[in-house]
């Protein structure tokens, strides 16, 4: 027994409850008695004990005892150090049914049926023991049967016997709880070298996969059996086994000198598709071999590139070395897309807004991988702003160009400003420029002050513009200019003349008409009085004639001044603004003479 394994005491529970004691564990019915086991023993290590009680007939578990052993003599008793009662419900599998033994030659083949119950979980395998008729126990396991998996055939064979010994064989169910009690009986078997015939059992794994079948399906002891295996649509087969010799491509396995049960197993591998892509489909093609691929195993594509084309990228692959892509361990469908490029690439150009301007990129169809310089050009009106689409900023230069490219010149109109002044004061004007686009109207609002309106007379260099009320707009501005305004006081029906002689004794100085119409002529005249002289006019006289002066285009209020002297005084400086010749002729003789005394006063 070796460690941590279970001990079943299933050979004489007929009812009743087991307690433990001190050394041994007792049973209180009426074949009570000591259990005892042997087993290897190795003193150097520790080993825990489990024994079970269990129902024969039900399987049901009664109470549970654990011990852990650090040291034992041979020969010696277990200390029990936990015992409880097994869980509610909690059953071991009941008996296999219909357990059979085959002898043959140093072999014996057996067979049996799943038990009618599981118990409380479903069984985990089956377990073969042995020993010689007659011997004591403990049995042997049996080798290659123990355990035997619960999806497998419920059968074996134990090879590796004396031919002429009788044996005695016991099959036992488990679950996930323990391993249940044997039938009631053992069977026994005697291997014999004249034995036979044998069961051929042929396996297809998975059953899916295909078909295997074997003829003759039972062979005679010495005899042989030729077996063929075939995949079904969407499987290939992978391997034989159990085969004295096969033929993987041809799917056949030959058995030969067959002395014992034998089984032979085809297993089948599931094929999966491979779905290739070329994109776009005129760029080039992939191939891949095998196609489809047996599960868990290996395919190469391979592509090829179209006039034209370039390759682009490979995806779906598990590796990828330049235009070869393999696929590894393949358990799925799987997807190989093989993108393309052109080789060579468009950049289309636009303009915005349309008529603005002109842009130009140089080549406009690049090589794969090249370069694209950009150019943009406002027409007459406009300036440029800036690229967008695959370039941006103002300047435009592609670069490593792989597939189509858009470039969009952005425009503007171009603006000019025209600039506002006033001239002579009375009202202002706003804003004091404007900035349009060209081509566009520029307004300006004046505000004059009270007791005058905008002139009509509008000056600068900005070109035709016409008012409406005190709004004056230059219809086109072509570049940028300025606009100079005037303001008048508005025109009453007449306007007043004030006529002063200067000294008032001189003389009497009067105009006619007056006061004089808007826009009208006057003429003013002086008369000097006995003892004076005319000495001239002043005030807004500045057209004369003699003693007359003439107002011209009166549109405001005028003053006039006749200036007089007494006979025999000078002239006023004033009366004539500009020294007569006769003052200048005696400037120049008095420098003369100053300039030849300073000469005699040299010479002496």
């Amino acid at each position: 027994m070796e460690q941590d394994s279970q001990v079943f005491m299933d050979h004489g529970l007929v009812g009743g409850t087991a307690s433990d004691g001190p050394n041994t564990l007792s049973l209180d019915n009426a074949n009570a008695g000591e259990v005892n086991a042997a087993w290897p023993l190795d003193a150097a290590k520790p080993f825990t004990v489990t024994i079970t009680t269990a129902n024969w007939q039900t399987g049901e578990l009664g109470h549970i005892t654990r011990t852990t052993v650090s040291s034992c003599a041979v020969g010696g008793a277990i200390q029990s150090n936990d015992t409880t009662p097994a869980p509610a419900g909690a059953m071991l599998p009941t008996a296999p049914k219909n357990v059979a033994a085959t002898p043959g030659d140093g072999q014996v083949s057996l067979s049996w049926d799943a038990p009618d119950s599981p118990g409380s979980s479903p069984i985990t395998g089956y377990y073969v023991t042995y020993r010689v008729d007659g011997d004591p126990p403990p049995d042997l396991s049996a080798p290659g049967c123990a355990p035997t998996s619960a999806t497998s055939p419920t059968s074996c064979t134990i090879s590796g016997l004396s031919n002429g010994t009788q044996y005695n064989f016991v099959v036992r169910a488990a679950n996930a709880l323990g391993k249940g009690r044997a039938p009631s009986y053992f069977v026994q078997a005697t291997p014999n070298p004249t034995a036979g015939p044998y069961a051929i059992n042929a396996v297809a794994s998975p059953a899916a996969g295909g078909s295997f079948s074997c003829t003759p399906s039972t062979a005679p002891h010495g005899g042989g059996s030729s077996c063929t295996a075939s995949a079904n649509p969407g499987y290939v087969l992978g391997s034989l086994d159990g085969c004295d010799s096969f033929d993987l491509a041809a799917g056949s396995c030959q058995l030969d000198n067959v002395t014992g049960v034998r089984t032979v197993t085809a297993h089948f591998r599931a094929l999966h598709a491979i779905t290739t892509v070329a994109s776009p489909p005129t760029g080039g093609g992939i191939g891949c071999t095998p196609k489809p691929v047996p599960d868990r195993g290996t395919s190469t594509c391979t592509v090829s590139v179209n006039a034209g084309f370039v390759l682009a990228s490979i995806s779906g692959c598990t590796s990828v070395t330049g235009n070869t892509c393999t696929l590894n361990n393949v358990q799925a469908p799987v997807t190989v897309t093989a993108n393309f490029r052109n080789d060579r690439h468009l950049v289309s150009t636009a303009v915005n807004p349309a008529g603005s301007g002109t842009v130009t990129c140089t080549p406009s169809t690049v090589p794969d991988g090249g370069s694209s310089s950009c150019t943009a050009t406002a027409n007459s009106g406009y300036t440029f702003v800036d690229f967008s689409g695959d370039c941006s900023g103002t300047s435009c230069n592609l670069t490593n160009v792989t597939g189509p490219k858009s470039v969009t010149a952005n425009f503007r109109k171009a603006t000019a400003t025209a600039t506002a002044s006033v001239t002579g004061g009375h009202g202002t004007v706003t804003p004091p420029s404007r900035t349009v686009n060209v081509g566009d109207a520029a307004t300006f609002t004046l505000a004059p002050d009270a007791g005058y309106v905008p002139s009509a007379s509008v000056g600068g260099n900005c070109g035709a513009g016409s008012f409406n009320g005190n709004d004056y707009t230059v219809t086109n501005v072509s570049a940028d200019c300025t606009l100079e305004f005037r303001f008048q006081a508005t025109a009453p029906g007449t306007h007043a003349i004030t006529a002063t002689a200067s000294p008032a004794a001189g003389g009497t100085v009067s105009c006619s008409p007056s006061p004089v119409p808007n826009g009208g002529n006057a003429t003013c005249t002086a008369t000097p009085a006995a003892g004076y002289a005319f000495d001239g006019f002043g005030g807004d006289c500045t057209s004369t004639s003699g003693n007359t002066c003439t107002l011209t285009n009166v549109t405001g209020p005028k003053a006039v001044t006749a200036r007089f002297r007494l006979i025999g005084a000078p002239p006023s400086s004033s009366a004539t603004p500009v020294p007569t010749l006769g003052h200048w002729a005696l400037m120049l003789l008095s420098l003369l003479a100053a300039a030849l005394g300073l000469q005699r006063l040299r010479r002496s």
